[in-house]
């Protein structure tokens, strides 16, 4: 009879441990959604206040040609333009088998391919 007392008391004293148990972890616990995606911040550009705006960097180089009428393009520093495109405001106005000559305000730049 008292293994019948005994029984019951063993499984109330476990079935609490593990209701106190799930409630140490409720929503409340969750510190950050896992199904959000993350945000991403960027570093701070840093400017140069004694830079000239009008002078630029770009230094073009001329990776291939390819010459079919109106629809010629040219591979310029890995960017592909179309003629009459633009690449770092200068226009691509002339596609030869070697060459190609580019217009930014009224001054041309001839590049060629290095052999």
């Amino acid at each position: 009879m008292k293994n019948l007392l005994l029984f019951p008391i063993i499984f109330i004293v476990i079935f609490s441990n593990s209701v106190q148990a799930e409630n140490e972890f409720d929503s409340e616990t969750v510190f950050h959604d896992p199904f959000k995606k993350p945000e991403f911040t960027r570093a701070p550009v840093k400017r140069s206040l004694s830079k000239n705006l009008d002078q630029t960097d770009w230094t073009p180089q001329l990776i291939m040609t390819l010459r079919a009428g109106k629809n010629s393009m040219a591979n310029i520093g890995g960017k592909i333009i179309k003629l009459g495109e633009k690449i770092e405001d200068y226009k691509l106005i002339k596609v030869s088998e070697r060459a190609v000559v580019l217009l930014k305000q009224g001054k041309t730049m001839h590049l060629t391919l290095d052999e």
